[in-house]
């Protein structure tokens, strides 16, 4: 029977991660069995010189493999966000991220965001804020949106509570912003408070 061996990839947070992940690997000759937001699965096992060889290779381009539960745990509740607002969000599904989040990662959300804030040094919460401000940056360069559109995709039922938070992140309003898409959008695996 063929065993299968699930790697937690740190920094690994978009989908060009995702194909940056599926070339290294395919490259390299691994027998990669999926490729998704912070995990790989490949087909049997990896020794301890077979990990540390792709462990280098991942750095190369940024990434490493998670060398403990904590790492694993954050690289979970990183992508359960992200999915949070890139599916979650996008299908006017209105859930909270924090029963989202803890319903993903399978741990009482209590202990992920004490986890959280001690590792990343904010809370998810924040964390999930920075998120959608790069999000609406994203929206805001797309010509044919409104303001108020992006704002409801983004789980605002206000347009001005998300106004209000994009001034105060990016001091612009969403509006000027538009105009002159400074400040520059930020790599999702950048993002601090």
């Amino acid at each position: 029977m063929l065993k299968y061996t699930k790697l937690y990839i740190v920094n690994m947070c978009c989908t060009s991660c995702i194909a940056a992940v599926k070339q290294l690997m395919s490259e390299a000759n691994y027998p990669v069995k999926s490729v998704s937001l912070g995990e790989v699965v490949i087909k049997g096992t990896l020794n301890a010189d077979e990990n540390r060889s792709l462990n280098e290779k991942l750095l190369t381009k940024g990434f490493f493999i998670a060398g403990s539960l904590k790492e694993t745990t954050i690289i979970k509740i990183k992508t359960a966000l992200f999915e949070y607002l890139n599916n979650v969000l996008q299908q006017n599904e209105r859930r909270k991220a924090s029963a989202y989040v803890e319903q993903y990662v399978g741990l009482k959300y209590h202990y992920l965001s004490r986890l959280f804030s001690e590792s990343e040094k904010m809370t998810i919460e924040q964390y999930l804020l920075l998120l959608k401000i790069e999000k609406a940056k994203e929206l805001l360069l797309q010509n044919d949106v409104n303001i108020a559109d992006v704002a409801y995709s983004l789980g605002y039922s206000c347009s001005q509570t998300f106004s209000t938070q994009f001034k105060k992140a990016t001091g612009k309003t969403p509006l000027m912003f538009k105009q002159d898409p400074t400040p520059a959008r930020v790599h999702l695996n950048r993002l601090t408070g």
